[in-house]
């Protein structure tokens, strides 16, 4: 669980048979995305994945959601860094792919270098190892 508690079952149409129902839930998702998890979601409304079936949306939403995911289960765990946060996620990336030998690193998650996907390949690989 994301965070278990922060959906309110009253507010949702549980047997959305009409489109416009669920546009309604899926507006709610991204409410809470918007809210409670401070989701970028700038010009996404429930009828773009509801009715236009955008994938592009819909992936955007579930990213974050899964990012999200990630950062709260490895807050649980044990580690050096009491709060797991981006830095830390791009220290252990920038680490594991420099045990497995390979030069590449990344800055953050808005490095451009990352567009080629070699930075990726790598940890991949290294992962795999």
């Amino acid at each position: 669980h994301v965070e278990p508690g922060v959906v309110e079952w009253s507010k949702v149409n549980r047997k959305p048979g009409m489109v416009f129902k669920q546009v309604e839930n899926v507006n709610y998702a991204i409410a809470i995305g918007k809210g409670e998890f401070k989701f970028s979601l700038v010009g996404v409304a429930g009828s773009d994945i509801a009715v236009d079936g955008s994938k592009k949306l819909s992936l955007a939403l579930i990213w974050q959601l899964m990012r999200a995911h990630l950062v709260s289960f490895l807050a649980t765990l044990k580690s050096k860094t009491p709060r797991s946060t981006d830095s830390a996620m791009v220290r252990w990336a920038n680490e594991t792919v420099e045990a497995a030998g390979y030069a590449s690193r990344m800055k953050d998650f808005g490095d451009k270098s990352l567009a080629d996907g070699l930075f990726l390949l790598d940890l991949l690989t290294a992962v795999e190892r």
